[in-house]
């Protein structure tokens, strides 16, 4: 099946689908990094919990906790951008990146051919909004 522009949702690459150790948020989370990092003039990943959470529609906690357990696992690095304002440190903006060698090795399943959509020519699965 293909799915065209129109079609409201997520769509997660078999590469991110089909890994082991990830649960059903962490893959929507990663898929969502994932999916934004091909975009022209991508620096990193800064969506902000509240707006992951209104637009998967997973609660806010969940969405931090993702990211707490893609970062422990290995899959996401964190790079904050820090500025010193009147003697106090802030954290501006929090670039996320998908960690790129543990994603090529990481352990994965296998699914049958006929359970897969494409999009621009990637299998994978797609998650209706």
């Amino acid at each position: 099946m293909e799915i065209n522009e129109e079609n409201q949702g997520i769509f997660i690459d078999y590469k991110i689908w089909t890994i082991d150790n990830l649960n059903l948020n962490e893959k929507i989370i990663l898929a969502d990094i994932h999916n934004k990092s091909k975009l022209k003039g991508y620096k990193g990943y800064i969506k902000k919990t509240n707006t992951i959470s209104e637009e998967i529609g997973i609660q806010e906690s969940n969405v931090i906790e993702a990211f707490k357990t893609l970062s422990k696992k290995g899959y996401i690095n964190n790079s904050p951008v820090r500025k010193l304002n009147k003697g106090v440190v802030k954290t501006l903006i929090n670039y996320r990146n998908i960690n790129k060698e543990l994603f090529k090795k990481a352990e994965r399943f296998e699914i049958d051919e006929e359970n897969s959509f494409y999009k621009k020519n990637n299998q994978g699965i797609f998650i209706y909004r």
